[in-house]
């Protein structure tokens, strides 16, 4: 493989999407994944999704997190940014932002 198809493929995003799982499935998947930063996990209704976001993917939340943080700051609004920080709910429901408030 050459250094221009590599730096293409980690441009775009990448997602792996299995059916019919277990959360017990999930939990190991997600303990094989915790030292894997750019991974993000997310489990619901027996689904479960592997994402790596691509550069551009990156940079546009990246962006997006920004404007946010000025508009709400502006406003007076009080928030707390809690970065890609895993939400969850015990056996029913996991998933990682991209930025979080």
């Amino acid at each position: 493989m050459t250094q221009t198809s590599v730096k293409k493929l980690f441009a775009q995003d990448q997602r792996i999407v299995q059916r019919g799982r277990t959360w017990r499935q999930f939990k190991l998947i997600q303990e094989g994944f915790e030292n894997s930063p750019g991974v993000r996990l997310s489990f619901y209704a027996g689904t479960i999704e592997i994402f790596m976001p691509g550069q551009a993917h990156e940079t546009f939340a990246s962006i997006i997190g920004r404007l946010l943080m000025i508009h709400l700051a502006h406003k007076g609004v009080a928030f707390v940014p809690t970065r890609s920080m895993t939400q969850e709910k015990e056996g029913a429901a996991s998933a990682q932002a991209d930025e979080s408030y």
